[in-house]
């Protein structure tokens, strides 16, 4: 079994993990899973889009694209059990818009010093979302801190 094989069992064994086990899911579970993750992405990207007012008010939210310091890779050898804490966590402030489907955009803005190793720095990006067909308003925002920044020299 390959590595790639090794995490997509993995992330598919979770998922099956917690939905029922009974007859009906027995005989089309994957499909239920799917169909369950969407619908309950769908009803949450309305609710938010309805709640979230404050497009009414602003162009565009800008949040970082990770919650934390990006850290260093684990090796090459490392268990799925050391890639999967390793990635715990780093889609929580792009997850919710992807599942809404908002237009957003990661950019690069900077490096900051690693958290294990002071002298190495790693990128940081930012991340620009506009309400539904906002795309234009996404582009010229990404576009304006690109043409006044050098983000290969923020630290």
């Amino acid at each position: 079994m390959t590595r790639e094989d090794e995490l997509s069992e993995v992330g598919t064994n979770a998922i099956q993990d917690w939905t029922p086990n009974t007859d009906a899911t027995l005989y089309d579970r994957d499909s239920i899973v799917t169909r369950t993750l969407e619908a309950g992405g769908k009803n949450t990207g309305q609710a938010v889009c309805e709640d979230f007012s404050l497009w009414g008010i602003y162009d565009i939210l800008i949040t970082p694209k990770l919650p934390m310091l990006a850290t260093k890779l684990p090796s090459a050898d490392a268990s799925v059990q050391a890639l999967m804490e390793n990635a715990a966590g780093v889609s929580l402030n792009t997850s919710a818009f992807n599942l809404i489907g908002l237009p957003a955009l990661n950019l690069p803005v900077g490096f900051l010093p690693s958290l294990v190793e002071g002298k190495t720095k790693l990128p940081i990006g930012r991340q620009i979302i506009s309400k539904n067909y906002g795309e234009t308003e996404v582009y010229k925002a990404a576009h304006a801190w690109e043409n006044n920044n050098d983000w290969h020299t923020f630290a």
